[in-house]
């Protein structure tokens, strides 16, 4: 038999009066604003690590193209010696090098230009024609068959829509949405490496 789960969450205090509300509201945007103080303090961090680290990352690189382009040159020079007894993977207690086949490749530089000698020279085949649902388009013709008094065609192709189970046309909805004023926020480094938030003054838009 499964074992059940309990999840506890914290109960939902629903605020009596609009004095409330906007005291509730005030505590959301101190949240949001302490929220993005952290998130900056993190970037600023993240961003003083990242520069010297891939200085770092960025002379390993070149150190290891600068050994490659040595190997291959050895390889290289010495091509039929290494591949004398017909095989093309050199093994070495430290690892292997060898040449392998690619499969043919097209690389276009200039995708419109490749486009249009293609269709010119008459090889169309060659290019490939993208189908993608025009929303707007969709969701025009769906309001003018739902509409009152809409013509008869016209809802028609509105229920045409309608029975496409891969396509949803979502009515006119409404959210619920707040937006506490912004707070600018000073930041000051408590003890322990702590980041201490403190509310400078509110700003209205």
């Amino acid at each position: 038999m499964a074992k059940k789960v309990r999840i506890k969450g914290e109960a939902r205090r629903i605020p009596q009066s609009k004095e409330e509300v906007a005291e509730d509201i005030a505590k959301m945007g101190s949240i949001q604003s302490i929220i993005g103080g952290i998130e900056s303090d993190l970037q600023r961090k993240i961003n003083d690590l990242t520069e010297p680290a891939m200085k770092r990352v960025g002379r390993l690189e070149r150190g290891a193209a600068r050994i490659f382009s040595g190997i291959e040159a050895f390889a290289g020079s010495r091509r039929d010696k290494l591949t004398s007894d017909g095989k093309k993977t050199i093994k070495l207690p430290t690892g292997h090098f060898g040449w392998r086949s690619l499969p043919l490749s097209a690389d276009i530089s200039d995708e419109e230009a490749a486009i249009a000698a293609l269709e010119e020279a008459g090889l169309k085949k060659a290019v490939r024609t993208k189908k993608t649902i025009d929303k707007d388009e969709l969701k025009k013709m769906f309001k003018a068959g739902v509409k009152k008094g809409a013509k008869r065609a016209a809802a028609a192709i509105a229920e045409v829509i309608k029975a496409i189970k891969s396509i949803s046309m979502n009515a006119k909805r409404e959210s619920f949405w707040i937006e506490p004023q912004k707070v600018e926020l000073r930041l000051e480094l408590a003890g322990e490496g702590k980041i201490k938030t403190t509310a400078a003054k509110s700003v209205n838009k």
